[in-house]
This record gives C-alpha cells, structure tokens and sequence, in this order.
C-alpha cells in the first residue's frame, strides 16, 4: 500500500481556505441573525399595532352607535315640535270652523 503525503504548503494553503470560507460562514450566520432579530421586532411591533387597531375598531363602533342615538334624539324632538305645531294649526282651524258655523266656542 503506498501513503501518499501532502506537502506542508498545500496542508496550509487548504487550512487557509477552510478558515476563510468559515469566517466567511460566521459572517453570513452573525448577519442571519441579526436580520432574525430584526423581523422578531417587526413581528411584536405588528401585533402590538393590530392590537392598537382592534381597540381603535371598537371604540368607534361605539362612538358610532352614540352617535347614531344623539342624532336620533335630535330627530324626536324635531318631529315632536313639528307634530306640536301641526296639531296647533289644525285645532286653530277646527275652532275657526265651528266659529263660522255657529257652534259656541
């Protein structure tokens, strides 16, 4: 069986490359993480943002349901006025009429 023996120089040469394409690893793995962080932050600052929106959603659909009731009183007592003044103006006919027809007022 014959040994086959790698000279020192060639031995350094590929130690030289396999600790540059490791540096070269480290480097790629120390950026990997960094971008994993940062999408771990993005990914809390969103849901603490969808969590801001839910409450914002439920907060106006309850101001809106205030409001809708506001406006409705507003309407009541417009057609309350309305039916006031109506009902005034056709009870000052009716007197009127029974006036000019003789009957006592």
């Amino acid at each position: 069986m014959a040994e086959e023996f790698v000279s020192r120089s060639v031995c350094d040469e590929r130690c030289k490359g396999l600790e540059a394409e490791d540096k070269r690893q480290n480097e790629r793995l120390d950026d990997l993480e960094v971008m994993v962080r940062q999408i771990n932050s993005l990914t809390v600052s969103v849901e603490k943002l969808a969590l801001s929106m839910d409450s914002m959603v439920k907060e106006l659909s309850e101001q809106s349901g205030r409001m809708a009731k506001l406006e409705g009183r507003d309407g009541e007592n417009w057609k309350k006025v309305v039916g006031g003044i109506i009902t005034g103006v056709v009870g000052g006919l009716v007197v009127f009429a029974m006036g000019k027809l003789g009957f006592p007022v």
